[in-house]
């Protein structure tokens, strides 16, 4: 493949043509512009232009439009210090042909990185089209868990015993933990719960903060209390404080006496 343009090394091209003249820069210039939109020289080419000023039909000259005598040495000098003849019948260029090599290399790997590039973007759009696979089959298994997890929770709090409910946030924080210790997940720690409710210590304003009985596992608590116990319970608690009514008033006869 030829080149629309070419890169010029000025430092290369300096000291390659230092002893040139003026008309031999032109020629050796117009010959690197055709080597490199064309490739290699014709030697046998017939000129099809100029006809009547190059008798010889020589297509070097013709190339560089060189009529006078002068000008047809510089190309003559120029051919044959920089360029070879081949068996071909081609004038060659070892530089030229260099620059042309590693242009299209480089032109080649950019189609190609473009290529691969398309077909990444095409497989792209077709996956994004596919069917969903086994990982995010998994993934939207495991945010429907989630929101299941999260209604769940609402419900242990709104029935929890609203004396010390404590943090909400703490307290989902520590269902979440507990639902993976249960052995029956959500399900225990709300029966749990149910009987927990209806527990002394509740009943008799005692309850312990949300999340530290999640924390302590007392879903796995036996509550069964029978209303004899609580009634039992109740007539301690109220023995107690009659106790301690008459203990203040013993007291105070004594400090009226005194």
């Amino acid at each position: 493949m030829t080149l629309p343009w070419y890169p010029r090394d000025m430092g290369k091209y300096a000291r390659d043509t230092g002893t040139l003249t003026l008309i031999q820069h032109g020629a050796y210039n117009l010959l690197l512009d055709h080597y490199y939109s064309t490739g290699p020289i014709n030697a046998f080419e017939q000129c099809s232009s100029n006809a009547s000023l190059m008798p010889d039909h020589s297509p070097l000259y013709c190339l560089c439009k060189a009529t006078s005598k002068q000008e047809q040495e510089a190309v003559d000098f120029v051919i044959r210090k920089y360029f070879k003849l081949n068996e071909d019948g081609f004038y060659r260029h070892d530089h030229c042909d260099k620059v042309i090599e590693k242009q299209n290399k480089t032109h080649m790997n950019r189609v190609n990185a473009g290529k691969q590039k398309g077909k990444k973007a095409k497989l792209k759009q077709c996956s994004s089209n596919a069917p969903q696979t086994k990982k995010e089959t998994k993934t939207k298994t495991v945010e429907e868990e989630d929101i299941l997890a999260k209604n769940r929770f609402e419900e242990f709090w709104k029935i929890y015993p609203n004396q010390r409910k404590g943090n909400r946030q703490k307290a989902g924080a520590a269902y979440k933990r507990a639902v993976k210790r249960a052995v029956d997940g959500e399900e225990e720690i709300l029966r749990g719960l149910e009987a927990y409710r209806a527990s002394a210590e509740v009943l008799t304003g005692f309850a312990k903060g949300a999340e530290a009985w999640l924390n302590d596992d007392r879903w796995t608590v036996d509550y069964t209390v029978t209303k004899q116990n609580k009634k039992t319970y109740s007539d301690e608690i109220m023995r107690a404080g009659q106790m301690a009514m008459e203990n203040l008033s013993q007291e105070a006869k004594i400090d009226e006496i005194s």
